[in-house]
Protein backbone atom coordinates (compact mmCIF):
# COMPACT_ATOMS: atom_id res chain seq x y z
CA UNK A 1 0.00 0.00 0.00
CA UNK A 2 1.49 3.45 -1.00
CA UNK A 3 1.74 5.89 1.36
CA UNK A 4 -1.49 7.88 2.02
CA UNK A 5 -1.26 12.01 0.77
CA UNK A 6 -4.12 15.02 0.65
CA UNK A 7 -5.71 14.48 -2.58
CA UNK A 8 -4.96 16.93 -4.77
CA UNK A 9 -8.71 18.07 -5.43
CA UNK A 10 -11.83 16.75 -3.89
CA UNK A 11 -13.20 13.41 -4.34
CA UNK A 12 -17.14 12.29 -5.75
CA UNK A 13 -18.15 11.92 -2.13
CA UNK A 14 -16.27 10.99 0.90
CA UNK A 15 -15.18 6.86 0.95
CA UNK A 16 -17.16 7.17 4.71
CA UNK A 17 -19.65 9.63 4.95
CA UNK A 18 -20.54 10.11 1.63
CA UNK A 19 -20.72 13.44 1.41
CA UNK A 20 -19.94 15.68 -0.86
CA UNK A 21 -17.68 18.20 0.64
CA UNK A 22 -15.02 20.12 -1.26
CA UNK A 23 -14.48 22.99 1.84
CA UNK A 24 -12.64 19.99 3.47
CA UNK A 25 -9.31 18.69 2.95
CA UNK A 26 -9.49 14.91 2.24
CA UNK A 27 -6.97 11.98 2.77
CA UNK A 28 -6.12 9.78 -0.59
CA UNK A 29 -4.98 6.42 0.50
CA UNK A 30 -4.55 5.11 -2.95
CA UNK A 31 -6.12 1.96 -2.26
CA UNK A 32 -9.51 0.92 -4.49
CA UNK A 33 -12.34 -0.34 -3.22
CA UNK A 34 -15.55 -1.65 -4.82
CA UNK A 35 -18.09 0.98 -3.37
CA UNK A 36 -21.96 1.47 -4.84
CA UNK A 37 -23.53 4.21 -5.92
CA UNK A 38 -24.02 7.41 -4.25
CA UNK A 39 -27.28 9.14 -3.83
CA UNK A 40 -26.73 13.03 -4.78
CA UNK A 41 -28.66 16.03 -5.96
CA UNK A 42 -27.19 15.15 -9.41
CA UNK A 43 -29.41 13.14 -11.69
CA UNK A 44 -26.31 11.53 -12.77
CA UNK A 45 -25.26 8.63 -10.14
CA UNK A 46 -21.79 9.05 -8.45
CA UNK A 47 -19.46 6.31 -7.91
CA UNK A 48 -16.71 5.43 -4.60
CA UNK A 49 -14.03 3.56 -6.25
CA UNK A 50 -11.13 4.74 -4.10
CA UNK A 51 -10.46 5.30 -0.68
CA UNK A 52 -10.70 9.22 -0.35
CA UNK A 53 -11.62 10.00 3.52
CA UNK A 54 -12.43 13.43 4.69
CA UNK A 55 -10.95 15.70 7.53
CA UNK A 56 -14.01 15.11 9.61
CA UNK A 57 -13.76 10.95 8.84
CA UNK A 58 -10.30 11.25 9.52
CA UNK A 59 -11.03 13.01 12.89
CA UNK A 60 -13.72 10.99 14.01
CA UNK A 61 -11.18 7.41 13.60
CA UNK A 62 -8.22 9.26 15.50
CA UNK A 63 -10.75 9.66 18.47
CA UNK A 64 -11.34 6.00 18.68
CA UNK A 65 -7.57 4.77 18.89
CA UNK A 66 -6.34 4.86 22.19
CA UNK A 67 -3.54 6.93 23.50
CA UNK A 68 -0.38 4.74 23.26
CA UNK A 69 0.71 5.72 26.97
CA UNK A 70 -2.79 4.67 28.24
CA UNK A 71 -2.73 1.76 26.20
CA UNK A 72 1.15 0.78 27.45
CA UNK A 73 -0.55 1.02 31.19
CA UNK A 74 -3.44 -0.41 29.96
CA UNK A 75 -1.93 -3.69 28.99
CA UNK A 76 0.52 -4.18 31.92
CA UNK A 77 -3.09 -3.76 34.66
CA UNK A 78 -4.30 -6.35 32.94
CA UNK A 79 -1.42 -8.95 32.73
CA UNK A 80 -0.62 -8.17 36.23
CA UNK A 81 -4.31 -8.95 37.18
CA UNK A 82 -4.02 -12.45 34.65
CA UNK A 83 -1.08 -13.17 36.82
CA UNK A 84 -2.63 -12.92 39.80
CA UNK A 85 -5.59 -15.14 38.52
CA UNK A 86 -3.22 -17.72 36.88
CA UNK A 87 -1.80 -17.73 40.67
CA UNK A 88 -5.16 -18.69 42.69
CA UNK A 89 -5.86 -21.14 40.12
CA UNK A 90 -2.83 -22.89 40.76
CA UNK A 91 -3.35 -22.92 43.93
CA UNK A 92 -7.15 -24.04 43.62
CA UNK A 93 -5.44 -26.89 41.48
CA UNK A 94 -2.84 -27.94 44.07
CA UNK A 95 -5.22 -27.60 46.95
CA UNK A 96 -7.78 -30.15 45.19
CA UNK A 97 -4.73 -32.61 44.44
CA UNK A 98 -3.96 -33.23 48.05
CA UNK A 99 -7.31 -33.66 48.95
CA UNK A 100 -7.87 -36.28 46.49
CA UNK A 101 -4.92 -37.77 47.60
CA UNK A 102 -6.11 -38.03 51.18
CA UNK A 103 -9.22 -39.56 49.86
CA UNK A 104 -9.57 -43.55 50.66
CA UNK A 105 -9.46 -45.46 47.37
CA UNK A 106 -13.05 -46.71 48.04
CA UNK A 107 -16.23 -45.46 50.33
CA UNK A 108 -18.97 -47.33 51.87
CA UNK A 109 -22.52 -46.85 50.45
CA UNK A 110 -23.85 -44.25 51.75
CA UNK A 111 -27.63 -45.09 53.53
CA UNK A 112 -30.10 -42.39 52.86
CA UNK A 113 -33.11 -41.74 54.96
CA UNK A 114 -36.54 -41.85 53.46
CA UNK A 115 -38.05 -38.84 52.70
CA UNK A 116 -40.86 -37.87 54.96
CA UNK A 117 -43.83 -36.46 52.26
CA UNK A 118 -45.61 -33.24 52.81
CA UNK A 119 -49.21 -33.10 52.96
CA UNK A 120 -51.21 -32.14 50.60
CA UNK A 121 -53.71 -29.16 51.58
CA UNK A 122 -57.92 -30.18 51.05
CA UNK A 123 -59.24 -27.75 49.24
CA UNK A 124 -62.69 -27.38 50.14
CA UNK A 125 -65.55 -28.04 47.93
CA UNK A 126 -68.48 -25.82 47.01
CA UNK A 127 -71.61 -27.35 47.35
CA UNK A 128 -73.37 -27.16 44.22
CA UNK A 129 -77.99 -27.54 43.78
CA UNK A 130 -77.89 -31.43 44.52
CA UNK A 131 -75.63 -31.00 47.35
CA UNK A 132 -78.61 -28.35 48.39
CA UNK A 133 -81.40 -30.70 47.68
CA UNK A 134 -79.79 -33.47 49.48
CA UNK A 135 -79.25 -31.36 52.11
CA UNK A 136 -82.99 -30.31 52.94
CA UNK A 137 -84.22 -33.60 51.90
CA UNK A 138 -82.09 -35.11 54.90
CA UNK A 139 -83.28 -32.28 56.94
CA UNK A 140 -87.36 -32.93 56.62
CA UNK A 141 -86.91 -36.90 55.80
CA UNK A 142 -85.70 -39.48 59.51
CA UNK A 143 -82.34 -40.69 58.52
CA UNK A 144 -82.19 -43.27 56.02
CA UNK A 145 -79.52 -45.49 55.11
CA UNK A 146 -77.98 -44.49 51.66
CA UNK A 147 -77.12 -46.84 48.35
CA UNK A 148 -75.08 -45.51 45.72
CA UNK A 149 -74.96 -47.38 42.66
CA UNK A 150 -72.42 -47.07 39.71
CA UNK A 151 -73.46 -47.28 36.04
CA UNK A 152 -72.00 -49.44 33.45
CA UNK A 153 -69.74 -48.12 31.21
CA UNK A 154 -72.04 -48.13 27.80
CA UNK A 155 -70.29 -50.06 24.76
CA UNK A 156 -68.52 -48.04 22.03
CA UNK A 157 -70.53 -47.38 19.33
CA UNK A 158 -70.88 -49.44 15.91
CA UNK A 159 -69.63 -47.61 13.11
CA UNK A 160 -70.76 -48.21 9.88
CA UNK A 161 -69.13 -47.45 6.45
CA UNK A 162 -66.91 -44.05 6.03
CA UNK A 163 -67.87 -41.29 3.47
CA UNK A 164 -64.94 -42.79 1.37
CA UNK A 165 -66.12 -46.40 1.56
CA UNK A 166 -69.56 -44.51 0.62
CA UNK A 167 -68.21 -42.65 -2.56
CA UNK A 168 -68.88 -44.75 -5.55
CA UNK A 169 -65.29 -43.62 -6.73
CA UNK A 170 -63.60 -45.77 -3.85
CA UNK A 171 -66.10 -48.66 -3.69
CA UNK A 172 -64.15 -52.02 -3.70
CA UNK A 173 -61.43 -50.29 -3.00
CA UNK A 174 -59.36 -51.19 0.32
CA UNK A 175 -57.50 -48.24 2.22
Amino acid sequence: MAAPRIANRPPNACAGCYGQYPERLHVDFKTAIEGGPVESEHAKALRVDWVVLCESCIRTAIALLPDSVDLKAQHEAEVAQLRERCEQAENYASTLEDTMSRRPDSLPPREREPRPKAAKPQRERKPNSRDLAAFTQEATQAPSKVVTTTKPKAAAKQRGPGKRAQNSRYAGKTA
